[in-house]
């Protein structure tokens, strides 16, 4: 038995086409996109969970 979750976000069209992946964090209340380089800075040590734009698996 299986169980697929699918996350689905109503601002995913503010994001550009040459956006191939990021990393999302919530921030007052809002979800914004950093570079590799700032979350290094905000969480050292830390492996990211990257969110990689690409087609539909349903």
């Amino acid at each position: 038995m299986g169980l697929d979750i699918y996350l689905i976000s109503p601002d995913q069209e503010n994001l550009s086409k040459s956006d191939q992946g990021g990393i999302f964090i919530r921030e007052g209340g809002q979800t914004k996109q950093i570079s590799r380089s700032e979350w290094d800075i905000r969480y050292p040590g830390v492996e990211p969970t990257v969110f990689i734009e690409g087609k539909d698996r349903r």
